[in-house]
């Protein structure tokens, strides 16, 4: 198989399908939508590849692209010769991500958020878990994979706000190796659009 080149960990919320169509977009290939909830609509095919073969049954990986995603830590991982990156945030940055994942991905459901949540969650977590504790069991479960990505050696964080800027977000690309100014002009239309339908998001941070 060939190994990506990047491979970035991310959860729901931290703007993992923004990272992979920028990565994209540096390659020269098509940039992906924008939807009205502010969800960029992609596929990375390592992080679809990776879940079902947590929880599917999918031997290998096939297609990576030079840029992947993923939501799970594998220790497979650690024999890749990849550069491994997440996106980090703070304690305090929480709430907004997790309303970003609940309003983008589970249409602003709570229900759908469990149901979501369950398809990956163990049996004694599944009995556990319901709407009146949902926002507890997001947060022990993002720590906690938070920790997960870090056991990855060489491991390096993207700082989620650094994504929020052109200049910050140009500097990520450079610092993961995949910036090319002949882009430069797609990816800040392709920003642009991002930001505004992300910026009541964006504001939550400061309140």
């Amino acid at each position: 198989m060939l190994f990506p080149e990047v491979v970035i960990f991310a959860l729901g919320g931290t703007h993992g399908d923004f990272l992979y169509a920028c990565g994209q977009i540096m390659q020269g290939k098509q940039t992906k939508k924008v939807d009205k909830h502010g969800r960029v609509i992609a596929r990375p095919k390592l992080l679809e590849q990776n879940w079902h073969k947590n929880f599917g049954g999918c031997d290998e990986y096939t297609d990576l692209d030079k840029v992947e995603i993923s939501h799970i830590w594998q220790d497979e991982f650690i024999n890749w010769p990849s550069n491994f990156y997440y996106i980090g945030f703070s304690d305090k940055q929480l709430p907004v991500i997790q309303k970003m994942f609940i309003d983008k991905v589970c249409n602003g459901s709570l229900e759908v958020g469990v149901e979501k949540f369950n398809r990956s969650a163990s049996e004694y977590v599944k009995k556990k878990t319901n709407k009146s504790n949902m926002q507890k069991i997001l947060d022990i479960h993002y720590k906690k994979t938070l920790q997960q990505y870090k056991k990855q050696p060489g491991v390096q964080e993207i700082k989620i706000m650094d994504l929020y800027t052109s200049d910050t977000l140009k500097d990520v690309l450079i610092n993961i190796g995949i910036y090319d100014k002949k882009y430069e002009a797609d990816l800040l239309k392709f920003h642009e659009n991002w930001i505004g339908k992300n910026k009541h998001y964006i504001n939550m941070y400061s309140k």
